[in-house]
């Protein structure tokens, strides 16, 4: 397995005045086969459009430009239909609202049989035998009485599992999980983590796990690709990043995180994200950056795609 995005810009439709607003801008990413990737950074930034541009599930009047290689193939030409039976048999998304995910009005385990019946081209008896041992596997004690509840039926957590469960249910080699603990307790989000963890490690799946919260993402992944106002600012294997941070704005994230048993103030990061609408010339980041500098009305040359290369004038050293 291999994804390649490169160049990537994405322009959606307000629905204030119906003005365009440029929130990917010129994003490039890869990942190799069983890689494991964080795409981090705070709400705004772009990091959920990204999982939905790869899987083309966009809103009316968006339009995507740039390339996304999957396998050797671009996602950015295929019709429709094909890119409709990429998702769920070649790249999967967990999102992060599982009551959205999921239907109301359907059985949770005909929702994952439907999905098997429709990318694995088995008969309904099959598919939903298939269903029944998928929720086994996310660890359901009776898999067979969870299959016949509905959604509001079951806990967070529980409906964070099915989703899981349909997700990786057609073996993907590509899995996107779009913040699966939030609104989760302690407990439950180690018990997904976990899940994820050991099915993507079976499955031989690569990993884009999206996030606000560094510290989490930074267990669990072995790359991690910090984004700012629709870009990538800073990308690299985790330990290095985390030992030394190049762009301010990853230095800061990281004095954010809380550390365990401190009563000190936590850090923040001056200033408001970025409006999309009203984005400053030069690097994006200037107006909330300490260091800024006149050149930083520029903006900076290297797209950060390089291994722990950041897109700023004026790196930390």
């Amino acid at each position: 397995m291999s994804l390649e995005i490169g160049g990537l810009n994405l322009w959606l439709v307000s629905p204030d005045d119906g003005a365009r607003i440029h929130v990917l801008r010129g994003l490039d990413l890869s990942l190799d086969r069983g890689q494991s990737l964080g795409l981090v950074g705070e709400s705004g930034s772009g990091k959920t459009m990204t999982g939905l541009s790869i899987l083309r599930l966009l809103p009316p009047g968006a339009m995507l430009t740039g390339t996304i290689v999957l396998n050797g193939r671009s996602l950015m030409d295929l019709a429709p239909e094909e890119i409709r039976k990429t998702r769920g048999k070649e790249v999967a998304m967990v999102f992060q609202e599982p009551s959205s995910a999921l239907n109301p009005l359907m059985r949770v385990g005909d929702q994952i049989a439907e999905t098997i019946a429709e990318h694995m081209k088995l008969g309904s008896t099959a598919s939903a035998k298939e269903a029944v041992e998928w929720i086994e596997r996310v660890g359901f004690r009776k898999p067979d009485e969870i299959a016949r509840l509905y959604p509001h039926q079951l806990s967070g957590g529980m409906r964070q599992r099915i989703v899981i469960a349909q997700s990786l249910c057609c073996r993907p080699s590509l899995m996107i999980a779009d913040e699966p603990t939030t609104a989760l307790d302690v407990s439950s989000q180690r018990e997904i983590l976990d899940l994820i963890r050991g099915l993507r490690s079976e499955l031989g799946a690569a990993l884009i796990m999206i996030s606000h919260d560094l510290a989490m993402v930074a267990n669990e992944v072995e790359k991690l690709a910090i984004m700012y106002a629709g870009k990538i600012v800073e990308v690299g294997a985790v330990s290095a990043l985390l030992e030394s941070p190049k762009h301010p704005y990853t230095g800061l994230l990281l004095k954010a995180i809380p550390a365990w048993g401190s009563k000190e103030r936590l850090a923040a990061i001056g200033g408001a994200p970025p409006d999309f609408k009203n984005i400053s010339p030069g690097c994006s980041f200037a107006p909330r950056c300490p260091w800024k500098n006149i050149r930083c009305s520029e903006e900076p040359s290297d797209q950060g795609a390089a291994e722990n290369n950041a897109l700023c004038w004026f790196p930390r050293r």
